[in-house]
């Protein structure tokens, strides 16, 4: 998989840094084997229209340098205008709210809903070094707030704390900080990292599954995006999520199974046709929203056969409709408690970010 950006899944974190052009910085550890990386291309589809009808451009940032980047455009693209809003909403410690919220029916706490919000600025190329300000604040120092929150609720045997679903929090949080990590090489998240992802593996089944399929979907992701950032990875641990991937893939698969199936195995297989018909065919409904689905299915798709393949073109264009809809003119997903809401926008937002936010694979 040609991979453009580190792992955010969603989320399949993955990041937008061109490796070998980014300021020298004081922490930074030396990483062996490291590709350069192209910027992200514009987002493609998804964003307001306006100015009379014409698609509103996504500014384009360097993150580490802080500036915007070679395609300036307005500043109230959707993800810049949600990005700010989970800033307004960030807490001085670094976290997001403190109530509970719902990821694809599973529970989590502050610590999930900061991990995710972590993934919505790293998706789009922000980093704990970005020295741009959004509404006031300083996006790199806020966002190295959240990963030092992160951090301190973690334990030393890598668990991250939590009184919400134990081993979704793990997949998310260890995603968070391996993606930081692969972004910048900063040596402040290499052990925590690590951990992280050791102790994922360890709280993995002899099945090779963590319980759910969303459970399995970000874990795996959190795995892919390890390996990428030069994290250890326990191969057991992944050959048993191959070996499960492979006894479930059917026609019927779902979204973070046929994504696994891609990631673990880096190809688009002939078993995955039948499966990414029957995903396009699932218009994506703002009136009954699963974003963690969404994401998901967005995610398979454009690696499948994004972004001018017929099944994304024909999942994209309700999926980005739906999207519009859902966030409204304030790109902001309204719901019944302030954590939900910041799940849920973070969410969207990672879901807009699919558009750059890997390279297809084999491609």
């Amino acid at each position: 998989m040609k991979r453009t950006a580190l792992l955010s899944i969603p989320v399949l974190v993955l990041v937008v840094v061109a490796w070998n052009s980014r300021p020298s910085s004081p922490d930074a550890a030396p990483r062996k084997n490291r590709a350069s990386r192209s910027a992200r291309p514009p987002l493609e589809a998804g964003v307001p229209e306006e100015n009379g009808g014409a698609p509103v451009e996504p500014v384009r940032k360097s993150p580490v340098a802080g500036k915007t980047g070679p395609t300036d455009g307005p500043a109230n693209s959707v993800v810049h205008v949600s990005l700010k809003w989970l800033l307004d909403h960030q807490k001085e410690n670094g976290s997001w709210e403190a109530g509970f919220a719902r990821v694809d029916g599973h529970v989590i706490d502050e610590v999930g809903e900061t991990a995710l919000a972590v993934l919505s600025f790293l998706g789009a190329g922000y980093c704990h070094l970005t020295k741009e300000e959004m509404g006031g604040h300083v996006v790199g120092v806020r966002i190295r707030a959240a990963l030092d929150y992160l951090m301190k609720m973690q334990g030393p045997d890598g668990i991250f704390r939590t009184n919400g679903d134990g081993p979704l929090t793990q997949a998310l949080a260890a995603l968070a900080i391996s993606e930081a990590f692969g972004m910048t090489g900063s040596r402040m998240f290499a052990d925590p990292a690590s951990r992280a992802i050791a102790a994922l593996g360890g709280i993995q089944a002899e099945d090779g599954s963590w319980g759910t399929l969303p459970r399995n979907g970000w874990a795996t992701a959190a795995m892919k995006s390890a390996q990428l950032s030069d994290v250890a990875v326990d191969g057991t641990v992944m050959d048993r999520s191959k070996t499960r991937v492979a006894t479930v893939m059917n026609p019927s698969a779902d979204a973070r199974i046929v994504l696994e199936e891609i990631l673990l195995n880096k190809r688009r297989s002939d078993s995955m046709a039948s499966s990414c018909a029957a995903l396009a065919d699932r218009a994506a409904d703002a009136t009954r929203p699963n974003l963690g689905e969404w994401y998901f299915t967005s995610l398979a798709l454009f690696q499948y056969d994004g972004p001018s393949g017929e099944l994304w073109k024909k999942w994209n264009l309700g999926f980005r409709d739906a999207l519009l809809a859902l966030g409204g003119r304030e790109c902001v997903v309204a719901s019944d408690s302030p954590a939900q809401s910041v799940v849920d926008t973070a969410l969207m937002t990672l879901c807009f970010e699919v558009y750059y936010r890997y390279g297809p694979v084999g491609k």
